[in-house]
C-alpha cells in the first residue's frame, strides 16, 4: 500500500512537472515570437526612416532636375520645330503645368499636350514619363510594393531663373505624406529645393537669327550685351544679359566674347 502511495506521488509529480515544462516552453515561444516580431517592426521603422531620409535628400531634387530637363528640352524643341514663331508667354508661368504635366496652355486658344505631339512629326517632345506626374507614378508603384500608401505628394515650383548663361536655377516646394500599409508609422513633412539645370542640350536662338541646339561650343556674350538668358529667350525676352551665342555668331564681326 505504501509503496503503491509513492507510485501515486512520483506520478503526479511527473505529471506537474511535464505540464510545467510545456507551460513554459509555450510561454517562451510565444515571448520570442513577440520579440522577433518587435524586432521585424523595428528593423521596418528604420529601413522606412532611411528611404524617407535618402528621398528628403536626394531624390526629390532628382525628381525635379528630370522633370525640369525633360521639360526645357521638350518645350524648346517645339519652339524650334516653329522656328521660334511660336512663343507666347512667360516661360516662368507656363513651365509650371509643363514640368507637372507636360500640358503646353499659354492662353484658351492654345492647348498642346506635348506628351503626344511629335516636334518634327516623329516621338514627343516631352516624355510622359519624365514629368512630375509620370514620376509620382511611377514612384506610387515602386511605393506600393514596398508597403507604403502615398497620401500627399506635391510639388510646386515657385522660381525659375538664371544667374549665369550655363544653368537655369528651379526653386520648388515639395509636401509629402507618406504611409506604412501596416500603419507602423507615418512621415509627414514639406522641404525647399533648390535645383540647378545646364542649358545644354536645349533649343535655342542668337540675335543674329542662328538656331540650334545649346552645346558646350556655344559662346558668352560680352558688353555691349545682345543676348537675353536663354529663359527670357524662351519666353518673353527682357533683359539683356546671361545670353549665350551660336557659334557663327561671331563670324559676322559682332560683340560675342569668346570667354566662357
Amino acid at each position: 500500500m505504501g509503496i503503491n502511495r509513492k507510485g501515486i506521488f512520483f506520478s503526479i509529480v511527473s505529471i506537474f512537472i511535464v505540464i510545467l515544462f510545456t507551460a513554459t516552453t509555450e510561454l517562451a515561444s510565444e515571448f520570442s515570437i513577440k520579440e522577433t516580431e518587435m524586432d521585424v517592426t523595428r528593423t521596418r521603422v528604420k529601413i522606412m526612416n532611411s528611404l524617407v531620409n535618402d528621398m528628403e535628400n536626394i531624390y526629390f531634387e532628382k525628381f525635379i532636375y528630370i522633370a525640369a530637363k525633360n521639360s526645357f528640352i521638350g518645350l524648346s524643341k517645339y519652339y524650334y520645330d516653329n522656328d521660334f514663331d511660336n512663343i507666347e508667354y512667360d516661360f516662368r508661368t507656363i513651365l509650371r503645368r509643363v514640368i507637372k504635366e507636360g500640358i503646353y496652355d499659354p492662353n484658351p486658344s492654345t492647348y498642346v499636350n506635348l506628351t503626344k505631339v511629335g516636334c518634327w512629326n516623329t516621338e514627343p517632345c516631352i516624355k510622359q514619363e519624365y514629368t512630375i506626374s509620370g514620376l509620382q507614378n511611377n514612384l506610387e508603384s515602386v511605393y506600393e510594393r514596398l508597403g507604403v500608401d502615398i497620401r500627399e505628394f506635391t510639388i510646386t515650383i515657385t522660381d525659375v531663373r538664371q544667374e549665369n548663361p550655363w544653368e537655369i536655377i528651379i526653386e520648388a516646394d515639395i509636401e509629402y505624406d507618406f504611409k506604412d500599409s501596416t500603419n507602423i508609422a507615418s512621415w509627414k513633412g514639406s522641404a525647399h529645393k533648390k535645383v540647378k539645370v545646364s542649358v545644354i542640350g536645349l533649343y535655342a536662338f542668337d540675335t543674329l537669327g542662328n538656331e540650334d541646339r545649346i552645346t558646350n561650343e556655344w559662346i558668352v556674350d560680352r558688353p555691349p550685351y545682345t543676348e537675353p538668358s536663354t529663359v527670357n529667350k524662351l519666353g518673353a525676352i527682357g533683359v539683356r544679359g546671361n545670353g549665350l551665342c551660336h557659334p557663327d555668331f561671331n563670324k559676322n564681326g559682332m560683340n560675342c566674347s569668346n570667354d566662357s
